[in-house]
């Protein structure tokens, strides 16, 4: 009895961690938020995200592995933060739950955004990698919204030196 006893507890506290205030993957996205206001990408990039410095891109693979995971159906998560002219960071936690892939778009650390700056909810139909015809070294990550159409494009360039940001 003492291990029945035992073994609920546990699966109620894996429970309670994972989706006291939703998802594991929600609660990636609060986490997110805590980033701070100078995200900087070097650390970004210490932390798994996948960065785009000005067309300079750095842990492409874990985007690649996103788009895997959708294409088998596994539940997935990846975060893109894309810095602007300024140096601010805007940032793109992307979630996958076997239903759908939704983003949260935080760009409450650009200075210049103005009154449109705060943290918006896309939900995207799919997303798919384009490797260019005529050169094997330019791809396209197209984000699609649920009418079909691109809602968001990250250009990669392969053939720039993508190692340091």
């Amino acid at each position: 009895i003492a291990k029945v006893v035992v073994s609920m507890l546990l699966a109620v506290f894996l429970f309670g961690c994972i989706n006291s205030d939703g998802s594991e993957y929600e609660q990636r996205f609060e986490e997110s938020k805590k980033l701070p206001t100078d995200y900087m990408a070097e650390k970004a990039i210490e932390n798994g995200d996948v960065v785009d410095l000005l067309g300079k891109i750095s842990n492409l693979d874990k985007l690649d592995s996103f788009i895997q995971d959708v294409k088998d159906n596994k539940e997935s998560f990846v975060r893109l933060v894309r810095y602007t002219l300024e140096g601010d960071p805007i940032i793109f936690s992307v979630f996958y739950d076997k239903k759908q892939i939704k983003c949260y778009i935080d760009n409450t650390r650009d200075q210049y955004g103005g009154n449109s700056t705060g943290i918006k909810e896309v939900i995207y139909s799919k997303i798919e990698m384009i490797v260019d015809d005529s050169d094997d070294n330019k791809r396209e990550y197209d984000f699609y919204n649920e009418e079909g159409n691109v809602a968001d494009r990250l250009m990669v360039d392969l053939s720039k030196d993508n190692s340091k940001p």
